[in-house]
């Protein structure tokens, strides 16, 4: 009986302990196993499973513990049924596909003469699988479905025999429980196969010449763990003998009177507890506060029972007016929260006191769980608490009613910290797509953030072929910072059955702003035939040579226009391929769009250079190479312009220093135009394992703030692409002292931008095993990589005092007033002015009072990038501050601005207003 409590009490963290209906056997109900099997597994006897009901071990009942099936691979799970044959319920081993069960031949040993298995199972569909197999290359004998037929045999020990056929015994009968047995007859140089289905001898023989030994076993996948198999097993036993025809019936009878046909079994409650995690989360994102864990018995294939609804508060949150969303998300796991892996089926908006979310949804798992997640607006400051209890929740069907979770331990919340927030936009072979590659990322000018990247929908795993191929140009956008996304989009898409196309492919896309019209350009390389890197010659004609094409959009991504080639334009016929970054664009503080480029000269040597317009994307002209020795060579550059109006190349080389390579482009702005500029002397810096990398400015003294700073990304090794990390330069390029690691794993391209609130937003290439099996977007603030270190304790971060050239070991500079504008330097600080300009000071510029309607207009000189709170006090004193409401949090964008706002009046004596910047 369920205990409920008299009364809620806050969130905490319990184990969760499935209780699991386990049976017992009658001795009468069943005959004995013939004779001993040498190994000998029950699924009502010797299974260990997690707190989530998965599978741990599954013991060998002959007393011999190193035969125990102890290597787990995916999730196997336990099903429970109805028994047919003298009632109650039993349990049975659940592979689904995407599991299995191995004891390794070392433990397990080896059966080199005659051996037998026989197993009571059901298989679940018509999907190819093994049913077992050895485990070791020595020792492989096994059973597989293959093309809706059973097979059965030995194999030798090369690798390249684990996918291989079998001899094939008889039809597959699906989604039903049989008793099969297999006989594998060592002849001295070969071996006799015999498969008996329900004591019924349906097919073997053929004299197989070898007689490879049983090495090891494994269960569900054959020994390269390859092969997956959809089954539900019983029972089963392995001989290291042939069984007499006796000990075959034996067999045979002892499983099917144990287990007879087993009817599903509804899914019931059993019980219920929470989860809440104290950690540290970014101040964006979508955050998992608090879990309710459901947990059944029954079948997970019949339903029998829905979760209704759930009761919670969010008392312990510091501000409310921080979360955009609440948010019930439905997931097979309670110990973490991954918004991209569960299912939402629940919004509503934050409100005091007790909140209900109501819905329907079915419960189809053992175990069950339920998140009451945060979607965060960003205004957060670092300090605050996100907090929820869950005080009760709702069934329908079976079982159905108000009930209370368990509760028995202290509470624990969320705490905002400037953390990195990430989230996987494509992992591999999802949706139809094998590999998403080639990172592009943008802001536009409303904020809309827009990925872009390659479909590449053929290759192998952690592998994606190039140009020629069938690979299209998409994007997807999110409107709230990254947290969410929409669907994939097609922006550029050719035929790939076109006649010599050789695929159609088009490839490695680059964005870019215009910063004056809000139209968002793409670049990309189509290659009809072989005409990409290499296969690409010669001429002006998609026939001949790779196309540099460009679309763009008007309405922030919603709709593209159709490519159209400009290689007339900026290619030399006599080179062999010219074409963009990739990565993005960028547009001059005059107006002018820029794209990074490169090509392949006559004689097939690789430079970085770039092209740009002035007349809004009109007609394009190209700028020389910024190595013009071309040793090394030099590819897939992004470029930066600097305070100066020069700009900053970032090239891809192929020198064996494993360095990156830099370059100024340069000219006299106030004679010439970019026509005009040369390039200076290439310098080595920073560790580049030879790949695409990252540039962006985070921010600009030209724009109002205390300093200037660029950022460089790229995987830090000189030997592998693994390790993507993100640097800071505070002159403008030439060194990088602030630095540190994205990602630990294995990482290729990558591409920055600035969001609408300053932090940094970042897409690229990673993967556990792969530098490029998962497409990932992480966003984070710069104090994620400076830190917030303050050596000398003067309340401003030694990361600001570097950057304004102060002291950071000298406490006493805080409290100068080094530009003589009436605020010291801690002041300046946390106002977000700069510390060195007199101009640049927080003030209130002016109040005035509109009469009709009454109206206070407020008028501030506001930082970049910073927010603010409109406060109001009738007295003046002590504690009478108080927001005003609406004004709690004022945003401003990425340049100092004057801000205003219209503060209503409601006829009071008096009242006076201040504002107060929001720290970061």
């Amino acid at each position: 009986m369920l205990n409920i409590p008299a009364f809620c009490t806050r969130l905490s963290f319990i184990a969760l302990l499935p209780m699991l209906a386990w049976c017992t056997l009658d001795p009468a109900s069943a005959a004995a196993p013939p004779a001993t099997a040498y190994a000998h597994f029950m699924s009502d006897a010797g299974l260990n499973t997690d707190t989530a009901g998965a599978i741990t071990r599954w013991t060998n009942q002959t007393g011999i513990s190193a035969r125990d099936l102890d290597r787990i691979i995916g999730v196997p799970k336990t099903a429970t049924y109805s028994r047919s044959n003298g009632g109650g319920t039993a349990n049975v081993v659940l592979l689904d596909g995407n599991s299995a069960l191995w004891a390794t031949a070392t433990n397990w040993g080896s059966i080199t003469g005659d051996r037998c298995v026989v197993a009571r199972v059901r298989i679940k569909g018509t999907s190819n699988g093994f049913l077992f197999d050895g485990s070791t290359g020595s020792g492989k004998t096994r059973a597989q479905i293959n093309s809706g037929n059973w097979q059965a045999g030995v194999q030798s020990s090369s690798s390249s025999t684990w996918t291989n056929s079998d001899l094939l015994t008889t039809a597959l009968v699906a989604n039903t429980w049989q008793t099969h047995l297999f006989e594998f007859d060592d002849n001295a140089g070969s071996t006799t196969v015999r498969h008996f289905v329900d004591g019924i001898n349906v097919g073997g023989g053929g004299n197989l010449a070898l007689t490879t030994a049983l090495g090891g076993f494994i269960l569900g996948a054959n020994g390269a763990t390859s092969g997956k198999l959809n089954a539900e097993v019983a029972e089963i036993l392995v001989y290291n003998r042939l069984l007499s025809t006796t000990d075959k019936s034996a067999a045979t009878t002892y499983l099917q009177d144990k287990w007879g046909d087993l009817a599903d079994l509804p899914l019931s409650f059993v019980s219920a507890t929470t989860v809440q995690n104290n950690r540290s989360v970014a101040r964006i994102g979508i955050h998992g506060i608090a879990a309710l864990g459901i947990v059944s018995s029954g079948n997970v294939s019949t339903p029998g029972y829905a979760l209704a609804g759930i009761n919670f508060d969010l008392s312990g949150t510091t501000d409310l007016n921080d979360i955009s969303e609440i948010q019930i998300h439905a997931s097979n796991s309670g110990t973490t929260f991954d918004a991209g892996n569960t299912t939402l089926v629940a919004t509503l908006p934050p409100t005091a006191g007790t909140m209900s979310a109501t819905f329907n949804r079915q419960i189809t798992a053992l175990s069950s769980w339920f998140w009451i997640a945060a979607k965060m607006k960003g205004s957060s400051t670092p300090g605050d608490s996100i907090d929820a209890s869950i005080t009760s929740f709702h069934l329908a069907g079976e079982a159905s009613g108000s009930r209370f979770p368990t509760i028995s331990t202290a509470p624990e919340k969320l705490i905002i910290d400037s953390l990195i927030y990430r989230t996987v936009l494509h992992a591999e072979d999802q949706d139809g797509v094998h590999i998403y590659r080639i990172p592009a990322l943008v802001t536009t000018n409303t904020g809309t953030l827009i990925a872009g990247f390659d479909l590449r929908y053929n290759g192998s795993p952690g592998s994606a072929p190039d140009l020629p191929a069938d690979i299209d140009i998409g994007i997807r956008r999110s409107t709230d910072g990254g947290i969410t996304w929409t669907p994939m989009q097609l922006i550029m898409d050719y035929d790939k059955n076109a006649a010599g196309s050789s695929g159609n492919g088009i490839t490695d896309p680059t964005l870019l702003v215009d910063k004056v019209t809000g139209r968002i350009w793409c670049a990309a390389l189509w290659s009809f035939g072989n005409r990409g890197w290499s296969g690409s010659g010669p001429g002006l004609t998609p026939a001949e040579t790779g196309q540099f094409l460009l679309n763009y959009t008007d309405d922030d991504g919603v709709t593209w226009s159709q490519p159209v080639s400009i290689t007339t334009q900026i290619k030399d016929p006599a080179w062999r391929l010219y074409f963009q970054g990739p990565g993005k664009g960028i547009c001059l503080r005059d107006g002018t769009l820029v794209f990074p480029a490169q090509f392949k000269n006559a004689s097939n040597v690789a430079f970085s250079n770039f092209i740009f317009s002035k007349d809004r994307g009109v007609t394009w002209e190209n700028a020389p190479p910024a190595n013009p020795s071309g040793s090394p060579h030099t590819n897939e550059a992004q470029i930066v312009e600097l305070d100066d109006g020069n700009l900053l190349i970032s090239m891809k080389n192929f020198h064996p220093s494993k360095k990156r390579l830099w370059c100024i482009y340069s000219w006299d702005h106030a004679t010439q135009s970019i026509h005009q500029g040369s390039w200076g002397t290439p310098w080595y810096s920073e560790n580049d394992p030879t790949v695409q990398g990252s540039v962006e400015r985070h921010r600009s003294v030209l724009d109002g703030h205390p300093f200037s700073a660029l950022l460089f990304a790229n995987p830090d090794s000189a030997t592998s692409r693994s390790n993507m990390s993100v640097r800071i330069s505070l002159d403008e390029g030439l060194t990088w002292p602030y630095k540190r690691a994205i990602d630990s794993r294995p990482a290729a391209y990558s591409c920055m931008t600035i969001l609408p609130d300053g932090e940094i937003g970042m897409l690229y290439e990673t993967g556990d095993t792969s530098s490029i099996s998962d497409l990932t977007f992480a966003r984070f603030p710069i104090e994620w990589i400076t830190g917030t270190a303050d050596s000398d304790n003067d309340g401003i971060p030694d990361f600001h005092e570097d950057a304004t050239g102060f002291n950071k070991s000298n406490g006493n500079d805080a409290l100068l007033d080094s530009d003589g504008d009436g605020h010291n330097n801690l002041s300046e600080h946390l106002a977000g002015t700069h510390p060195l300009d007199a101009s640049s000071v927080f003030r209130i510029h002016s109040m005035t009072h509109n009469t009709a309607p009454h109206r206070h207009i407020l008028k501030w000189q506001a930082a970049a990038y910073r927010r603010y709170r409109v406060e109001s006090s009738p007295s003046l004193a002590a504690g009478s501050w108080q927001a005003v409401e609406g004004m709690e949090n004022i945003p401003n964008g990425s340049k100092v601005r004057e801000l205003a706002v219209e503060i209503p009046t409601g006829g009071e004596p008096q009242q006076f207003y201040r504002i107060t910047p929001i720290q970061p």
